[in-house]
């Protein structure tokens, strides 16, 4: 356990790296279902929205009721290599892959952008993301 957490608090110290961007799509469904007492979820939902104002860090929601999109596919990485190469990682339940070939990695960057489009802006998901604390 103690290792898992000091790789998550490793994995968390790169936000501080304001040369580093990061883009986050969470859909409305995730946030509101606590898997912690009330007021450890309230702590969560605040602390994500201190994330979503830093000024390299974009935290936007899915709105439930969102319909079809490319999200709905299941969780995916886009990363930029230092040398600028590209890579994309996606996740199933019981197995990952990572892409570094440009064709797969174009696709996953397109269906980041089709979600983006459908996410809430980022000032309106932080927003979004105080009343939903608010209201825990």
């Amino acid at each position: 356990m103690e290792t898992l957490v000091a790789a998550r608090l490793e994995r968390q110290a790169l936000l501080d790296k304001r040369t580093r961007v990061y883009n986050f799509v969470i859909a409305e469904l995730a946030l509101g279902e606590p898997l912690a007492e009330r007021e450890s979820h309230r702590r969560q939902l605040l602390h994500l929205e201190e994330q979503g104002k830093r000024r390299n860090v974009t935290v936007q929601i899915m709105p439930a009721g969102s319909g079809v999109h490319p999200g709905l596919d299941g969780p995916f990485v886009l990363l930029e290599m230092p040398d600028h190469k590209r890579l994309a990682y996606e996740e199933g339940q019981q197995s990952g892959a990572l892409y570094a070939d440009p064709g797969k990695v174009h696709v996953v960057s397109q269906r980041h952008v089709m979600i983006a489009q459908r996410a809430l802006s980022p000032g309106d998901s932080v927003s979004f993301i105080r009343r939903l604390a608010e209201e825990r």
